[in-house]
């Protein structure tokens, strides 16, 4: 929407300037400031974006009291989640999950075979060093049956905060 009204107000512009000619430099006048004003607002605000996504590195975040719900394809991640950031305020995680097919339940991850990868973003929107419960589900679109033991195993990926 806001893209639409940017057009219409530049093409009642251009028409303006056809119609009344004696008012161009008049009008020339106002648009340089707003479209000076514009650029620098989009430019910013584009800036602040990516600042966003750098602000709490994900081994800033812990996850813990988990609970997994499996529901055919979907695995449904219950939990807390920890904003261990002094300063700013967590509103965005993004979890990559792996389903993994382990030979024994007291295997490591690195002994295990990946049969599938699903992500999933929540938003729990945490102030500085407090923590929220969170709900996130993943779809795993192609997952492989597990011969041994399935486990799962998640890692936080991408983080954004704001003040």
């Amino acid at each position: 929407m806001p893209i639409f009204v940017i057009l219409a107000a530049v093409f009642g512009f251009l028409v303006f300037l056809i119609l009344k000619p004696e008012f161009r430099v008049m009008a020339l006048l106002i648009a340089a400031p707003v479209v000076a004003l514009l650029t620098w607002y989009f430019w910013a605000s584009e800036a602040e974006t990516d600042l966003a996504y750098e602000r709490i590195a994900p081994d800033e975040v812990t996850i813990d009291l988990t609970d997994l719900e499996v529901v055919g394809n979907r695995i449904i991640l219950n939990g807390r989640a920890v904003n261990g950031s002094g300063t700013w305020r967590l509103r965005e995680v993004t979890v990559l999950m792996r389903a993994l097919d382990c030979p024994t339940e007291e295997s490591t991850t690195a002994e295990c075979l990946i049969t599938g990868e699903a992500t999933a973003l929540f938003r729990p929107d945490i102030p500085a060093g407090q923590a929220r419960s969170f709900r996130a589900a993943f779809l795993f679109d192609h997952i492989a049956t597990a011969t041994g033991i399935p486990k799962f195993d998640w890692e936080i990926t991408a983080t954004r905060a704001t003040q």
